[in-house]
C-alpha cells in the first residue's frame, strides 16, 4: 500500500463511490485515505523529479541563489547567530504555521527562502521530505488559490494528468507541501487578500511569505530577518562563497584580502547586504579568470558593471552594446518605480512605450525588452503575460535611481517624470531656457510625501530613496563638489532615517571593520587599518585595546608596531603605554622613536621627554624623537622650545640642544604656522671651486659651460622671521580657502596626501598668491625668501655644504639614498615625502627640512650667475 502510483491514489479516493459489492473488502482500506505513510510514499515518488525541476538552472529564481552562506539572522527579534534547519524542526509539527521573511531589498529573503525550500527536500525540517511549491506570480480576482497550488505541484512533479484535489488538500494539511510567496509586499491588493494564514479556511499549513513589509495583517508564528554582513564578517563571507563556488584557489591570500577591503571602501561606512556582496564577489571572480577591466568603485557603479556582466556572457555576433542595454534597463527600472517608488510589476505595453520615448520605433523597442528578458534573464513576464518586473529588487532600486538623477542633468519634457511635467511646460510656456535643479529637487521631495500619505512607508521606498541618494552623491563626486549636501541628507530624512544617527551608526561600523583589519595576516591592511583609525579622531578611541596589542607585541614587524603608536598619538590616547615602550631600553630603536613622537601628538610625558632629549647617553634616534615630540607639545608663541642640533663631522656625530623662540601665527584653533628669527649678519654667498658637484649646472644649461655660476660672494642680510618648517598641506588648504588675490588655488594639489606633509606640486605665481592670501588675512607681510636669505637661513652659520656638515645622512633628511654625498654612506630611499619636522633635527637658526623632502620657492627670478646679483639679501 505504501507504492503507490497517482492511479492507486485516486482510487483510494473514489472509495466512497465504489458501489455495495466490493464495499466490505473495500471499507477496510478507508481509513488509509490519505494517510501520512500515503502521502509519504507519493512524495517519495516523486522527490527526485521534484528535485530536478525545482532545481533546474531553467528556474531561475532558485538556480540563482543555488549556493548558500550561513549568516546570522533575527529570529523573533532575537539574534540566532546559528540558523539552521533544526531551528524551524519543531514549528513544522506544529498542525500549521507562518513564517515571514522580511527586510530590505537585497537582504537575502529570497535566497532563504530558496534554501529552506531545499532542506525540505531533504528531509531536514521533518522525518519525511517536503515539495516545495514557489509563487512568484500576482493572483486574479478569479484565480483560486488552492487551484493555482495545484496546478504548480502537477508542474514540479511532471504528472501526466491532473491530480486529485482532494490529494492537493491533504498534502497541505498534512504539511507535505512547503509554499513560498515571494515578494508579497510587491504583489497587488488582490493577491494579498489571498494570503490569509489565520482564516481556518485556509488550505496551507506550511507557508513562508517574503516580504519588505512587517506584514502586520499576516498571523505568523515566526519572523525572521536576514541581518546585513557586518564589517567584521565580510572576508568571511566572502572566502565562504568562494569556497562554495569551487573558486577560492583564484585568488591569493593579498588578492583575498584586497576584494575584502575595496568592497568595504566601496560601500562606505555601510554593512553590506548578501546580494551586494555576493554581486561583487561574482565580479572578481570574473577578473580573476581573466574579463578583465577595472571592478567598480560605488554601488551604482557595481549594479551598471553587473549588467556589462550579463551582456558579455552572449556570444559577440547577438551581443548588444553595453551603453544601450544600460540606458534600455535603467529607462524600464523607471518605469517600474515611477508610480510607487518601490519595485512592482509594469505593463508590458507601458515599457515599449517608455523605450519608444527615448526615440526608437516600436519595433526596436520590443526586439530590446526582449533581449533584455529573453537573453540576458533580467526581466521576467508575470502571468497571463501583459506585465512584467525586474528580477532583482535592488538592482531596479538602482537603475531607477541612476535614470533619475542623470535625467536631473540632462532634462526633457518628453521623457520627464510625471511630477516634473507641469514644472517643465511652464518653463517652455514663459520662454526660459534653464531648470533650476533646485526647484526639481524640491518637487520630488514633494512627490515622496505624496507616496507616503498614498499608505506607502518609509521602509517599503527606503531602498529607492537610499539609491537616489548614492546615485546623487556619485554625480557630486564627480563634479568635484561635497556629497553630504542638502540633497543627500533630506534624501536620508525621507527614507526615515536620521542623517547625523546614520552617520554615528556608519561610523562605527567602519571603525569595527578597522578593528577587524588590524588582526589581517597581511602588513600592508593592518598598516592601512591603523592609518584609517588616525583619522577618525575620538569616535576612534575604542580600538585602543587592540592598538595598544599591536604596539606592545614584538611579534609584529617594525612598521606595525610604528604605526600603531603614530596612530595612538594622533587619537590621543595610550599615553602610559607609549611611555613604557620609550623607556625601555631593550626595545626596538625604531618603535621607541615612533612612541616618542606619539606622545608629543598627545601633548604628554613632557619631562620624561625632556629629560631623555638632554641625556647624552640616549641613542640619537630617541632623541630625535624626544626633540620631534617637544617641538610638537611645543608652548605659548615667543616662548622657547628646546631643539635638538646635529653636525657630521670626520665621522662622528655631535649634538647640541638649543632652546629658540618660536612665534605662531594663529590660523585657525589648531592651526598655526610657527615662525623663527632669522638674526641679521653678513655670510659668503655661494661655493668654493672645490666643492663637490657644484658644476652640474652645465648639463642641464649647456648654455653655462664655463660660467662659476655659484662665484662665492659676500652678502649682508637683515634680520627677517621664517616658517620653522615647509608649508604643510593643512596649511595650504586653510589658506587656499580664502578669498583670491589674483588667482584661484587648488586647495589639495600634494601627490603625497597627508596634513603634515609638505605641499609639494604647486608653481611660483601660486606660491606669490598663497603669501599675498596669508598677508591679508593675518595683516602681516608675507613673501618668499630671496635666494640670499634662502642660503644664510639653511645654512645657519655654517661654510659647510650642508648645515649638517661636510656630508648627509637619510637618518637626517629625506632624499635619494642610494647616491652618496663625500664620505658619505647609502641610506634609505623612501620615495615620499615625509612630515614636516619629523627627523627632529633642526639647524641653528631652528629651521627644520632645509635639505631634502621638497624644493623650496624663492623670490627671485631665474638667473645664469651671481654677476651683478644685489649684495644687501634682497631678490
Amino acid at each position: 500500500m505504501l507504492k503507490l502510483g497517482d492511479g492507486a491514489i485516486q482510487a483510494i479516493a473514489q472509495l466512497p463511490h465504489v458501489g455495495t459489492a466490493l464495499s466490505g473488502v473495500l471499507k477496510v482500506l478507508l481509513p488509509l485515505k490519505y494517510h501520512p505513510h500515503v502521502l509519504d510514499a507519493w512524495v517519495t515518488q516523486h522527490l527526485a523529479t521534484a528535485t530536478t525541476k525545482f532545481t533546474s538552472p531553467t528556474n531561475k529564481t532558485v538556480s540563482e541563489r543555488a549556493i548558500h552562506v550561513p549568516l546570522p539572522v533575527q529570529f523573533n527579534e532575537h539574534a540566532e547567530t546559528e540558523f539552521g534547519p533544526q531551528t524551524l524542526r519543531p514549528y513544522f509539527q506544529k498542525s500549521r504555521f507562518c513564517l515571514l521573511l522580511t527586510g530590505e531589498g537585497g537582504a537575502g529573503k529570497t535566497s532563504l527562502a530558496c534554501q529552506i525550500a531545499r532542506w525540505g527536500l531533504e528531509r531536514k525540517l521533518a522525518k519525511y521530505a517536503i515539495l516545495p511549491i514557489l509563487i512568484e506570480q500576482e493572483l486574479g480576482e478569479s484565480d483560486n488559490l488552492l487551484a493555482v497550488i495545484q496546478g504548480y505541484l502537477e508542474t514540479l512533479v511532471a504528472a501526466e494528468g491532473p491530480l486529485d484535489k482532494t490529494l492537493v488538500e491533504a498534502l497541505l494539511r498534512k504539511r507535505r507541501l512547503l509554499v513560498i510567496v515571494d515578494h508579497l509586499s510587491e504583489m497587488a491588493g488582490t493577491t494579498r487578500g489571498k494570503i490569509r494564514p489565520a482564516d481556518p479556511n485556509f488550505p496551507i499549513h506550511a507557508l513562508i511569505v517574503t516580504s519588505r513589509l512587517p506584514e502586520e495583517q499576516l498571523s505568523k508564528d515566526v519572523v525572521l530577518e536576514p541581518m546585513r554582513v557586518e564589517g567584521n564578517r565580510l572576508s568571511e563571507f566572502i572566502n565562504a562563497y568562494l569556497t562554495a563556488k569551487g573558486k577560492r584557489h583564484l585568488f591569493e591570500d593579498e588578492d583575498y584580502f584586497e576584494v575584502c577591503r575595496r568592497l568595504s571602501r566601496m560601500v562606505g561606512q555601510r554593512t553590506i547586504t548578501v546580494l551586494l556582496a555576493r554581486l561583487y564577489t561574482d565580479q572578481t571572480i570574473e577578473q580573476q579568470e581573466g574579463a578583465g577591466g577595472t571592478l567598480p568603485d560605488s554601488i551604482p557603479e557595481l549594479m551598471l558593471s553587473y549588467l556589462n556582466q550579463l551582456n558579455r556572457t552572449i556570444e559577440p555576433a547577438n551581443q548588444r552594446d553595453r551603453l544601450q542595454v544600460q540606458q534600455d534597463a535603467q529607462v524600464i527600472a523607471w518605469k517600474c518605480l515611477e508610480r510607487t517608488y518601490r519595485p512592482i510589476p509594469v505593463e508590458r505595453a507601458g515599457a515599449i512605450a517608455a523605450l519608444v520615448a527615448q526615440g526608437m520605433q516600436p519595433d526596436e523597442a520590443n526586439q530590446r525588452l526582449k533581449y533584455l528578458e529573453e537573453r540576458l534573464r533580467l526581466l521576467q513576464t508575470l502571468e497571463p503575460g501583459t506585465r512584467l518586473r525586474i528580477m532583482l529588487d535592488p538592482l531596479a532600486e538602482y537603475l531607477a535611481a541612476n535614470w533619475l538623477v542623470h535625467w536631473f542633468q540632462a532634462p526633457s519634457l518628453q521623457t520627464a517624470p510625471d511630477f516634473l511635467v507641469e514644472y517643465l511646460q511652464g518653463l517652455i510656456e514663459s520662454q526660459a531656457n534653464w531648470a533650476d535643479p533646485q526647484e526639481m529637487w524640491r518637487l520630488f521631495f514633494d512627490s515622496i510625501d505624496q507616496k507616503l500619505g498614498q499608505n506607502e512607508t518609509s521602509e517599503a521606498i527606503q531602498g529607492f530613496l537610499l539609491a537616489v541618494c548614492d546615485c546623487h552623491r556619485l554625480t557630486q563626486k564627480a563634479a568635484g563638489n561635497p556629497d553630504d549636501d542638502e540633497v543627500s541628507k533630506t534624501l536620508t530624512r525621507k527614507a526615515g532615517l536620521d542623517p547625523e544617527d546614520l552617520r554615528q551608526a556608519q561610523e562605527k561600523r567602519r571603525i569595527r571593520l578597522l578593528i577587524s583589519e588590524l588582526s589581517a595576516p597581511e602588513l600592508k591592511f593592518r598598516i592601512r587599518a591603523a592609518e584609517d583609525l588616525a583619522q577618525l579622531g575620538a569616535s576612534a578611541r575604542m580600538a585602543a585595546p587592540n592598538l595598544i596589542g599591536m604596539l606592545e607585541n614584538r611579534n609584529q614587524t617594525l612598521e606595525a608596531r610604528q604605526v600603531a603608536a603614530q596612530t595612538l598619538g594622533k587619537l590621543g590616547i595610550g599615553a602610559n603605554n607609549l611611555l613604557t615602550v620609550l623607556t625601555d631600553p631593550t626595545d626596538e630603536l625604531a618603535v621607541r622613536r615612533s612612541a616618542a613622537a606619539a606622545l608629543g601628538w598627545m601633548k604628554a610625558g613632557k619631562a620624561e621627554l625632556l629629560q631623555i632629549l638632554n641625556d647624552q647617553e640616549q641613542p640619537l634616534p630617541i632623541r630625535q624623537g624626544a626633540a620631534r615630540a617637544l617641538s610638537l607639545i611645543g608652548g605659548p608663541s615667543g616662548n622657547p622650545v628646546p631643539m635638538l642640533i646635529v653636525t657630521l663631522q670626520a665621522g662622528q656625530v655631535n649634538t647640541q640642544v638649543k632652546s629658540i623662540l618660536v612665534s605662531k601665527e594663529r590660523l585657525t584653533d589648531d592651526l598655526t604656522l610657527d615662525l623663527v628669527a632669522i638674526p641679521a649678519g653678513e655670510f659668503l654667498m655661494g661655493s668654493p671651486a672645490e666643492e663637490e658637484g657644484r658644476d652640474w649646472y652645465k648639463y642641464s644649461f649647456p648654455e653655462l659651460e664655463g660660467v662659476d655660476v655659484e662665484a662665492q660672494h659676500r652678502v649682508t642680510v637683515p634680520a627677517f622671521a621664517m616658517s620653522q618648517f615647509p608649508i604643510t598641506q593643512a596649511q595650504w588648504r586653510f589658506v587656499a580657502g580664502l578669498p583670491p588675490i589674483e588667482r584661484d588655488l587648488e586647495p589639495d594639489p600634494a601627490s603625497f596626501k597627508g596634513d603634515d606633509r609638505p605641499v609639494e606640486v604647486v608653481s611660483w605665481r601660486e606660491a606669490m598668491e598663497f603669501c599675498a592670501r596669508l598677508s591679508q588675512y593675518t595683516g602681516n607681510t608675507y613673501r618668499l625668501p630671496s635666494e640670499a636669505e634662502w642660503e644664510y637661513a639653511c645654512r645657519g652659520g655654517t661654510t659647510t655644504p650642508f648645515h649638517f656638515g661636510e656630508t648627509l645622512l637619510t637618518d637626517l633628511a629625506n632624499y635619494n639614498g642610494t647616491y652618496t654625498y663625500g664620505d658619505g654612506i647609502q641610506g634609505e630611499y623612501r620615495q615620499r615625502t615625509t612630515e614636516v619636522g619629523s627627523f627632529g633635527v633642526v639647524n641653528a637658526f631652528g629651521l627644520s627640512d632645509m635639505h631634502g623632502n621638497v624644493w623650496e620657492w624663492c623670490l627671485d627670478i631665474w638667473h645664469p650667475s651671481y654677476e651683478g646679483a644685489p649684495t644687501d639679501g634682497s631678490a
